[in-house]
């Protein structure tokens, strides 16, 4: 029984040890954020996003995986649709000199993108430029894009300023 007990209280122990903050106020460790459409799992250091995030959606599949790094996106975040991967990004990096687009908007982030067809095949490549989010609505395609078949045959390039 004394097993059974230890078990119990180690459950308890690691639920209270979600969702906390370190003595400056800053959001600390693990942390679970949960709505009626999206969960999102992630880990805290010093208030910045640090080590593995995963967001599912609202009917439990995994949306989204990749890691952090004292708040900064490193590499290989994958991007889910049904259990299949969509979409992956890689190599972020933040610009100092912001890129502005050809509607002289100012973007301070920059990755490679991969979409991929149903059957995971390619379907595009190209570089993303982004401020918050790389998949928000905020995010603007920027110079050569490729574009593929099915079969993985290069249909068309396309360039975007």
């Amino acid at each position: 029984m004394s097993g059974m007990l230890a078990f119990f209280t180690g459950c308890f122990a690691q639920e209270s040890n979600i969702n906390r903050y370190n003595n400056v106020g800053e959001k600390e460790g693990y942390w679970i954020i949960e709505s009626s459409t999206s969960r999102f799992e992630c880990h805290y250091k010093n208030g910045k996003y640090h080590g593995l995030m995963k967001m599912f959606n609202g009917n439990g599949e995994l949306f989204s995986l990749g890691f952090y790094e004292e708040g900064l996106e490193t590499g290989v975040f994958y991007y889910f649709d049904k259990g299949k991967l969509s979409f992956l990004q890689k190599d972020f990096r933040h610009n100092i000199t912001p890129i502005l687009s050809k509607y002289n908007y100012p973007y301070h982030n920059i990755c490679y993108h991969i979409g991929f067809h149903p059957n995971g095949v390619t379907s595009d490549e190209g570089h993303v430029l982004w401020n918050e989010s790389s998949i928000s609505d905020d995010a603007y395609d920027y110079g050569e894009w490729k574009y593929y078949d099915e079969n993985g045959i290069l249909i068309r390039t396309e360039y975007y300023k």
